[in-house]
């Protein structure tokens, strides 16, 4: 007999398969930990070989979102001052083809007190729930892992935990500055206390009465008792007559601006080049990038612009259309530079 509300719980090095598609991938605490002490989890994408991926390998509360859209965090979850767990987002179906494991890494892991409780929900089979437990002086671990197995995909609970610092973990990912250490306050915010309500008056207090100042900087003696009130300036009618010409002007000029911008032509089209879905501009910025293999930031800006493009737009627009070629980007942007991903060569040469 089996209870529906049972959530299975998988064991130490146990191995399940997982339906292809999206992902929810939770870890975090029941005891919570302060703020400002949270452990820091990411999403590693490993390729065959074990080694990271190019173009941002780690996805963490620093780095949200990869630009294939195939993982990204969805939010931390905090109540008060207090951090309980991390949530992503991994989409089997948009992950690049060279990617072949996802890695569920965390530092920070001494401050948990109790285990750590690593969920993966792919919404058609019963949630994937692993608990993993803590010792003292551990700082990093490797939680569980997401890999593809054949035509399937597999979720694995490793549970590995390490005394190494987090400079050691990312050499042994070989991922090293791609995953940066999220902003967390030192300490949590203060509340100013809220104000006790002021005492009920049986009337309402008289305002205080300010002498009004000259504009010589001393006060003006009040006005003797029975004066009448001093009358307002008159109207300057010219000045006002003025101001409504001026409006009238410029919402005339405005409305000549508009109506020709609403009746200008469209663009005229970018010349078509000879590879199929990519016009002249971005061919030109492919090919020469394909012969140099790397480009300096500064020198690919250049040459974007030399062929009427932004730099990142370029980019983005050429691995849009590789995606469809190819299954993966093929302009890798790197703090140096932007690199041609050379395993695709013979695809888009041939």
């Amino acid at each position: 007999m089996e209870f529906e509300d049972v959530t299975p719980i998988m064991i130490l090095g146990e191995t399940r398969v997982i339906s292809e598609g999206k992902l929810l991938v939770f870890v975090g605490s029941e005891a919570g930990v302060p703020v400002s002490r949270a452990p820091d989890i990411a999403l590693v994408l490993l390729d065959r070989d074990k080694k990271p991926l190019m173009m941002g390998s780690a996805v963490s509360p620093a780095t949200p979102v990869r630009r294939d859209r195939a993982a990204r965090h969805l939010c931390e979850t905090i109540h008060g001052d207090r951090w309980y767990g991390s949530l992503f987002e991994i989409s089997t179906l948009l992950m690049p083809a060279a990617a072949a494991a996802v890695s569920v890494v965390a530092d920070g892991i001494d401050q948990v007190k109790g285990p750590l409780i690593a969920t993966v929900e792919d919404g058609l089979s019963r949630q994937h729930l692993f608990t993993m437990a803590v010792s003292a002086g551990h700082q990093t671990a490797v939680i569980t892992s997401i890999y593809r197995h054949g035509d399937d995909w597999k979720v694995r609970a490793y549970g590995h935990a390490y005394a190494t610092d987090r400079h050691a973990l990312c050499r042994q990912l070989g991922i090293g500055e791609a995953w940066p250490r999220p902003h967390r306050p030192s300490e949590p915010r203060s509340v100013p206390p809220p104000r006790a309500p002021l005492p009920a008056t049986s009337a309402p207090r008289a305002p205080r009465s300010v002498p009004p100042v000259s504009a010589r900087g001393g006060s003006v003696p009040p006005s003797p008792r029975g004066a009448s009130p001093a009358t307002p300036p008159p109207i300057d009618l010219a000045r006002l007559s003025a101001i409504e010409k001026d409006t009238a002007a410029v919402s005339s000029l405005l409305s000549d601006i508009f109506s020709d911008v609403k009746d200008a032509p469209p663009p005229p089209p970018r010349p078509v080049s000879g590879i199929a879905g990519l016009d002249e501009a971005h061919a030109s910025v492919l090919a020469e990038l394909m012969a140099r293999g790397e480009m300096e930031t500064d020198a690919f800006a250049a040459l974007a612009r030399k062929h009427g493009l932004m730099p990142s737009g370029a980019a983005e627009a050429i691995n849009d259309w590789a995606f469809d070629k190819v299954g993966d980007i093929v302009v890798a942007e790197e703090p140096s530079g932007y690199i041609f991903v050379n395993e695709h060569r013979a695809a888009l040469e041939a």
